[in-house]
């Protein structure tokens, strides 16, 4: 738990130290002349290229005895792919977003408007896939009363931000 905490901000270092790469991808002539919305992208192929095998093999060594490994060569393609489109997608997203959106709002209200909202739709994302997966099921009515309140409250904020953005 201590280690994930603590490698759970290296994507952001990877970020803060790799702001030279950046500068190059930005640059029009050269290397780079990358537009500016995807500068950010020459991080994103190191960190997360560098960073997926030691996540694969810690994966693979966490494993559930009662899942063998051979498990997952057994299961069809479209299982592999509806994770893929319902769990990596989703996440690169939405973190592409907050990036895209840093780039259109003035510098000083891009990381106050972009973060919060990243944060509520990550929220919101995970509270829809625990209803889908029915962890609410049991769950008194008074809890679910209380999630569906916070639900739609996280949604008029998002409402909001994104209005007194356009506005």
């Amino acid at each position: 738990c201590v280690l994930a905490g603590i490698f759970a901000a290296q994507l952001q270092f990877a970020f803060i130290f790799g702001q030279d790469l950046i500068n190059m991808a930005q640059e029009q002539e050269g290397p780079g002349s990358t537009p500016e919305s995807g500068t950010s992208a020459v991080i994103w192929l190191f960190a997360i290229s560098l960073g997926s095998p030691v996540s694969i093999l810690y994966g693979l060594y966490n494993n559930p005895p009662e899942i063998p490994h051979n498990h997952i060569w057994k299961s069809p393609w479209y299982r592999h792919v509806l994770l893929i489109l319902t769990t990596c997608l989703p996440w690169v997203a939405h973190i592409h977003l907050y990036g895209y959106s840093t780039t259109l709002l003035p510098d000083d209200l891009a990381a106050a408007i972009a973060w919060p909202i990243l944060m509520m739709v990550t929220v919101v994302t995970g509270i829809l896939w625990s209803l889908a997966l029915g962890e609410w099921r049991y769950a008194q009515s008074l809890a679910r009363t209380r999630l569906y309140q916070g639900l739609a409250a996280a949604a008029v904020g998002i409402a909001i931000i994104m209005a007194s953005v356009a506005i």
